[in-house]
């Protein structure tokens, strides 16, 4: 017995042995490390970028000074704008957009000079309706095993801050519009991080109690009820951090002179005139104020990899769950480019994301497509193809922001003036330049009303549109 223990132990031990010296001609050896550091052969201004990258961050290091020559904060075309937002250290670029592209029309009609809405308000909605949206997904794919990527997908991210423009669009339509004095900024407002951590521990459990009680056949109508104790726990979480979203609010607002008594040569001499409070749902709110239908607004991508002229929609992608998905039609960019100039001349700001941690210089608000020179530093080609590189994503949709202004040299854009929603210590009092090459290579989606696009491109809307599974990259 103690024998073929015995040879048993030598078999296992020359088997382990053999596993760990045992060479594979793919992996790296002496020789390999030997020729690449053969290879090397650092110059004398190599070792100095060696020694600057070792001692600082690489910043301003790379930054191609070329860039900044010439470089000036005038535009052709230039909207009149409330002040810039802040978003601080949340992901709500994508709602802030929204808003933003919108909000111009309201502080003007408010004969306000700035308004801003209540994103806290969206924001507890946004995570109620998220939550919802993901315990019903679980549902959809319970017949899934566990670790099945499509529930992997799910339960790795159940109610981040992300979002589209859609998404934005799908809130207003269902809670209204708060003004921010009615529901201000709270701290979760400024780092949702905390929060979104409780959001997600509390989410994942749920899920998993709701596919426990599926795999035991329980009826849907104690499904539905359990799901609805779920979302308990996701509102008082939510109204610990953010509180309770409003139901009503007094608000007033500036009469125009065309709306104030008297005759009509005194008017342009008479001081701001207030209405008298007024007591206001979301609902009604936005009802009299905020007048834009965005379902007149739709949506445009520039992804070179796939086919142009076709409507697209991402599976999984509504924050409601029976909401509007990311959906967009491909286009080249020349051609949403020309609807955008349309858009900014006729006085409308656009929404727009885009990939804007690349070639950006967040201090001075530049976005240079050779913002810094790392092909020269690194002696490695660089350079991005924007239908290559969004397949290999590369190249993504990373924020929102809004056009409001251009610069035109003729007829051809040099540069837009871009409203950013990361106050206003960066840039140009928080307002950024875009020149037109990084337009062409980092901007991906595009939202323009129906009045600039074409009847043809607008019939690509009422075609099926082909369907992007939510575990696939949009690009």
């Amino acid at each position: 017995m103690m024998k073929t223990n015995a040879m048993i132990l030598l078999m296992v031990l020359l088997l382990f042995s053999g596993t760990v010296t045992a060479r594979n001609e793919k992996d790296i050896d002496t020789d390999v490390l030997k020729d690449l550091h053969g290879r090397l052969n650092l110059s004398p201004e190599a070792l100095a970028l060696q020694a600057a990258l070792q001692n600082g961050q690489p910043g301003e290091f790379f930054l191609n000074r070329d860039v900044l020559k010439n470089h000036n904060t005038q535009y052709t075309i230039e909207l009149k704008t409330p002040a810039v937002t802040n978003q601080k250290g949340t992901g709500r670029c994508w709602l802030y957009a929204g808003l933003n592209a919108i909000r111009p029309k309201v502080a003007e009609r408010l004969g306000l000079d700035d308004f801003e809405f209540s994103t806290g308000y969206y924001f507890f909605y946004d995570k109620l309706e998220k939550a919802n949206a993901f315990l019903e997904r679980i549902l959809d794919t319970a017949s899934h095993p566990i670790r099945d990527y499509r529930v992997q997908a799910l339960l790795r991210s159940p109610c981040d801050d992300g979002g589209f423009w859609q998404n934005a669009a799908d809130l207003v339509a269902k809670y209204g519009a708060v003004p921010i004095q009615a529901m201000p900024e709270v701290a979760a407002c400024d780092n949702s991080s905390p929060m979104n951590r409780i959001l997600a521990l509390t989410l994942r459990q749920g899920a998993y109690e709701l596919r426990q009680m599926a795999e035991k056949k329980e009826k849907s109508k104690k499904l539905a009820e359990h799901k609805r104790r779920i979302l308990d726990r996701v509102y008082r979480i939510l109204a610990l951090h953010l509180g309770e979203p409003v139901q009503s609010f007094p608000f007033r607002y500036k009469l125009k002179k065309d709306q104030q008594d008297g005759d009509k040569g005194d008017k342009k001499d008479k001081a701001p005139v207030w209405t008298e409070y007024k007591t206001y749902t979301p609902q009604e709110f936005a009802q009299e104020f905020v007048q834009e239908d965005m379902g007149e607004y739709v949506m445009f991508a520039n992804w070179p990899g796939r086919p142009y002229g076709t409507f697209y929609a991402v599976e999984y992608s509504s924050n409601l769950y029976s909401g509007t998905p990311l959906c967009f039609v491909n286009l080249p960019m020349e051609e949403i480019k020309s609807m955008i100039l349309a858009s900014l001349k006729a006085g409308e700001p656009v929404n727009f994301s885009a990939d804007v941690g690349k070639m950006l210089d967040r201090d001075r608000g530049l976005m240079h497509p050779e913002m810094y020179r790392y092909n020269e530093a690194y002696g490695v080609d660089l350079s991005m193809d924007k239908k290559r590189d969004s397949v290999l994503c590369n190249i993504n949709s990373t924020h929102a922001m809004v056009f409001t202004g251009v610069d035109l040299m003729g007829e051809n854009p040099l540069k837009w003036k871009v409203e950013n929603s990361w106050g206003t210590k960066n840039g140009d009092k928080g307002f950024y330049a875009m020149y037109d090459g990084w337009m062409d290579l980092y901007v991906v989606r595009v939202v323009l009303h129906k009045q600039f696009v074409s009847k043809t491109v607008l019939d690509l809307f009422k075609t099926k549109p082909v369907l992007i599974p939510f575990t696939e990259p949009e690009q």
